[in-house]
C-alpha cells in the first residue's frame, strides 16, 4: 500500500468514526430528551381534571403497573382546578374505578402522574375526561403532626398526662 492509498484510508476511517459520534450523539439526546420518535402512533392523548397538581410539571412521567407509558404534554387553569394533558401508550387499560395521583419520586423532590387500572368496564382513553385525586403533601402533614406535638408538650399536657398514668400505676401497684 503506497502512502497516499494510507492517508485516504486514514481520512475514511476518521470521517466515519466522526460519523458514527456523530449518530450516537444525535440518538442519546433523543433518548434523554424523553422524545419517543418510535412509538408515536402508538400512542393517544387524555384530559386529567385535578383539584391541585401538587408540583407536577410538563414532561414529567405517566406511570402504569410500575412502568413509564407516557409523559405530561401540558398543564393548565381551569375554574375548578388544573388540566393536566399527557399521551399515553395505546395498551394502558384505565377501568370505570380507576386511580389517577401524583406521586413523589423521592424525598429529594420529582414528581410522576400514576395510573392504577381499577376495576370495573374499560374506559376509551382516546381524548377521555378523566379525574385526578388531590396530591398529599406530606411536609404540611409533618408540620401539622410537629405543631400538634408542640401544643401538647408546650401545655404541659403531656407531663399532666405521664404523672397522672404514673399515679394510676402506682395506685394499682398497692
Amino acid at each position: 500500500m503506497g502512502a497516499r492509498q494510507k492517508e485516504t484510508f486514514a481520512q475514511t476511517a476518521v470521517g466515519l468514526f466522526m460519523v458514527a459520534v456523530l449518530a450516537s450523539l444525535a440518538y442519546f439526546t433523543i433518548v434523554i430528551s424523553g422524545v419517543d420518535v418510535l412509538h408515536k402512533g402508538a400512542r393517544t392523548k387524555a384530559s386529567i381534571r385535578f383539584p391541585d397538581a401538587g408540583g407536577l410539571k410538563e414532561r414529567d412521567s405517566v406511570m402504569y403497573r410500575g412502568t413509564k407509558v407516557g409523559t405530561v404534554e401540558s398543564i393548565s387553569l381551569a375554574p375548578d382546578g388544573l388540566d393536566v394533558r399527557i399521551e399515553v401508550d395505546r395498551s394502558v387499560v384505565l377501568r370505570e374505578n380507576c386511580r389517577i395521583s401524583v406521586c413523589s419520586l423521592s424525598v429529594l423532590g420529582g414528581n410522576y402522574l400514576l395510573l392504577e387500572e381499577g376495576d370495573g368496564t374499560p374506559i376509551a382513553i382516546d381524548n377521555a375526561a378523566l379525574k385526578g385525586e388531590a396530591p398529599s403533601d406530606w411536609m404540611r402533614d409533618l408540620s401539622s403532626i410537629a405543631k400538634n406535638i408542640n401544643e401538647l408538650i408546650g401545655d404541659g399536657e403531656l407531663k399532666k398526662f405521664v404523672s397522672d398514668l404514673s399515679a394510676a400505676g402506682e395506685s394499682i401497684r398497692n
